[in-house]
């Protein structure tokens, strides 16, 4: 969310305030589609960010619309794209499943099209219905609970793919 000149000056006081080493130091920056841009990913990558994540949660702009995140897919492989040209020694990939409205078919496209951009890893977070939430419960759309399944289906999927599962989530 901050802006080039901001993210400049968050640095400069991590290094000069702060005394950072920023190239001794993991550095790790959450991201979403509509603010990757090439000026702010030059400033990343020239103080030795080597993780990039971004939050995605679904490819299918109507699940992402369903709990108030309406994001254009075309916009977040745009994103992806141009993370991907600056080769960030790690990109993320977060996805949500369980959202209103998804299937184990249009969840495993939000897991394969993530996969086309080879991150190195992949975050599967089942949706959170609380009482503090956008949503509450009763409200997911969904007849019955199908988290386990679509968390399965995902998990399969990735191992298919070469990833070594972490945790539940990772």
């Amino acid at each position: 969310l901050l802006a080039p000149d901001q993210l400049e000056r968050l640095f400069d006081i991590a290094e000069r305030i702060m005394g950072a080493n920023l190239q001794e130091t993991s550095i790790s920056v959450e991201t979403s589609p509509d603010t990757v841009t090439r000026d702010r990913l030059d400033i990343l990558k020239s103080r030795g960010v080597d993780r990039v994540s971004m939050g995605i949660q679904s490819f299918i702009e109507a699940e992402s619309k369903a709990i108030y995140r309406p994001q254009n897919p075309d916009l977040a492989r745009q994103a992806l794209e141009l993370l991907n040209e600056y080769q960030f020694p790690l990109l993320n990939v977060d996805l949500i499943y369980g959202l209103p409205g998804q299937t184990v078919d249009s969840w495993l496209y939000s897991v394969h099209e993530a996969l086309q951009y080879e991150p190195g890893e992949i975050f599967i977070y089942p949706l959170y219905v609380r009482e503090n939430t956008i949503l509450k419960p009763g409200q997911t759309g969904l007849e019955h609970d199908i988290r386990m399944e679509l968390y399965e289906a995902a998990r399969e999927r990735l191992k298919q793919a070469g990833y070594i599962q972490y945790s539940m989530r990772r």
